[in-house]
């Protein structure tokens, strides 16, 4: 071998040229890891985090006459009322009043899920889009905004590990109970404010009471009109919280008293300035809200925390709500692998603020359940803690199983210091045994424990929308100053007398004559053999009266839902009116004005 044969720049020995090995070549799997790991960390979460809330929501995206399967009455109020924001704007309407949504009634917007802070800022979009294709919209941004609200609080207040600000921040952010709202009530969806009014409401330890509690009480006003009931269940956690604090930790808390109690007065005085109005129009005015002592009732089966929300992977695809007051009220149903999992967390830190956050989830989650413990949707007749606070002035207001989603902000911290904590045991773990394999076995256990409760896409229900209302024959049949009603086929929770009216932009007026209980007492004398009762006619046609109902209309059988029968109801319709119907582009049609 000669001098030239040798490559001058290869490596040498010895004895002669060493060997180079060859260039190893990554795959692409681990290119893209490398990729993904340069990237910033809030960017790859907010994607993430979209790209979540997009896939739960994808299927009522499909169609604007598709609706939720489990809450297609509430997804039409949240429709009617991001409509609402936008008249707002473009016909001066009341904020604080809709006369159109419940007709004859007039609903109170503050008090009843009028979602203000929400619908008055997009309304350009409600305006572009329609307010189906709006609504969803909003739920997707609501939750992916929760979410990336909860990374940015934890990632940068609470740990360091990205990992564990990005898992808690999923689990404040897609928890059961805020998936289940985002279907039908955003107010109580929409928690994007929730992180930063707890770090602000911690932050007044400072000491500086003007400048953070002005901050505090501008949040707590976007807050308000978004859904007050939310800072009214925020002040029940903050008092338990740090009631509990201080029984481990009194010195600490009687220190930063002063200073955290001077920020809340300053945070209070804005607060009630600026909501001033709003409450009064909701606890005083002509129409103001009337709490429904059902609300005592409205509390959480003690069997639902260790159940499977509606949706989520563990109940994909034939899932149905099982032990919740209706679809958006699974606000406990965590799982009983994550459940397990979060006990096992709080035992194992051991640390003030796990225990802190045990004994808080532990109470709110015990008022949760109401007036009266159940279980699989009987009562035990054992009075709950909630039987002591139902009749406070401000509470008697809350529905109680409304308190399990203050326990959202519990378990969000909560997983994400034992993540930390425990990828921190895993690192050192590998320092002192390198071929250790606890780390799959920490992640397997994660990932064994949130991804039967991950939400999965929301089950969808097809709005069947007959000619008679989207070719325009209703003109005929409703004179100005008059209405449409409706024969109800599913009860109390029929959203078809809204989802008609957004079909037609709101030119078709309709009204909500409350028949379903008329119609149950009907079907019962029907099925007696007995003759509907003269007090069920009279109050039926005083109900369309007061509602102006000019026209009175039913489905054809095509869409009547299951156990549904329509010669049933059309023979008990017809019982009460007292007219033959007649069938008209889709729908049988009952003409009022030929009733005396």
């Amino acid at each position: 071998m000669t001098v030239d044969s040798v490559d001058a720049g290869a490596p040498t020995t010895p004895d002669g040229p060493a060997t180079v090995p060859p260039p190893v070549r990554e795959s692409f799997a681990q290119r893209c890891v490398d990729r993904l790991g340069t990237l910033p960390t809030p960017l790859v979460a907010a994607v993430a985090y979209l790209v979540g809330a997009v896939w739960i929501m994808s299927r009522l995206f499909t169609g604007t006459q598709r609706i939720s399967g489990v809450a297609g009455r509430e997804q039409a109020y949240g429709e009617w009322m991001m409509l609402h924001g936008a008249r707002i704007l473009t016909e001066g309407v009341s904020p604080w009043t809709e006369s159109q949504v419940a007709f004859p009634q007039v609903v109170n917007t503050f008090s009843d899920q009028g979602i203000l802070g929400l619908s008055v800022p997009l309304a350009p979009l409600t305006l572009l889009l329609g307010p189906n294709r709006a609504f969803v919209l909003t739920a997707v941004l609501v939750l992916a905004a929760t979410a990336f609200a909860w990374y940015w609080v934890l990632s940068r207040h609470v740990v360091t590990s990205r990992l564990a600000a990005v898992l808690g921040g999923a689990l404040g952010g897609f928890a059961p109970g805020v998936v289940a709202h985002a279907q039908g009530d955003l107010g109580f969806a929409a928690q994007f404010l929730v992180p930063f009014i707890i770090w602000r409401v911690l932050k007044l330890r400072e000491g500086r009471a003007l400048r953070d509690g002005t901050i505090l009480g501008l949040l707590c006003v976007w807050q308000g009109f978004i859904e007050p009931e939310m800072l009214i269940l925020l002040s029940v956690g903050f008092v338990l919280f740090f009631a509990a604090y201080a029984t481990q930790r009194f010195s600490e808390v009687r220190a930063y008293a002063p200073a955290v109690l001077r920020g809340l007065a300053v945070a209070a005085v804005i607060t009630l300035v600026a909501l001033a109005y709003p409450l009064w129009t909701q606890y005083f005015g002509p129409h103001r809200d009337h709490p429904s002592r059902a609300l005592r009732t409205m509390g959480a089966d003690l069997v639902s925390f260790v159940r499977f929300a509606t949706p989520s992977l563990a109940t994909h695809p034939v899932g149905r709500v099982h032990y919740a007051q209706s679809g958006i009220e699974q606000n406990t149903f965590w799982g009983w692998p994550l459940l397990t999992l979060l006990v096992a967390a709080a035992w194992w830190l051991k640390t003030p603020l796990s225990r802190t956050i045990a004994l808080t989830s532990g109470v709110l989650c015990l008022l949760a359940c109401g007036a009266t413990f159940t279980i699989k949707t009987s009562s035990t007749g054992v009075p709950g803690p909630w039987r002591l606070l139902a009749d406070l002035p401000v509470l008697r207001g809350v529905a109680p199983g409304h308190l399990a989603l203050m326990v959202v902000p519990m378990i969000a911290v909560l997983f994400a210091v034992a993540a930390q904590r425990a990828a921190e045991e895993v690192t050192l773990l590998r320092a002192e045994r390198p071929g250790t394999r606890m780390a799959f076995l920490w992640y397997g256990l994660v990932a064994a424990a949130l991804l039967p409760a991950a939400p999965a896409p929301v089950r969808v229900a097809d709005l069947h929308v007959p000619a008679f209302v989207s070719a325009g024959t209703w003109r005929a049949y409703v004179p100005a100053g008059s209405r449409l009603a409706i024969v109800p086929t599913t009860g109390s929770s029929d959203p078809t007398e809204r989802r008609w009216a957004l079909a037609t932009d709101l030119e078709l007026p309709v009204t909500d004559a409350h028949l379903a209980p008329t119609l149950d007492r009907a079907r019962m004398a029907t099925l007696r053999g007995a003759r509907v009762a003269e007090a069920d006619k009279a109050a039926a046609l005083k109900a369309l009266a007061d509602g102006r109902a000019s026209v009175l209309v039913m489905q054809s059988e095509r869409v009547m839902p299951e156990g549904k029968n329509e010669e049933t109801l059309w023979r008990m319709t017809t019982a009460l009116v007292g007219t033959e119907p007649v069938w008209v582009s889709g729908v049988w049609v009952w003409d009022l004005r030929t009733v005396n």
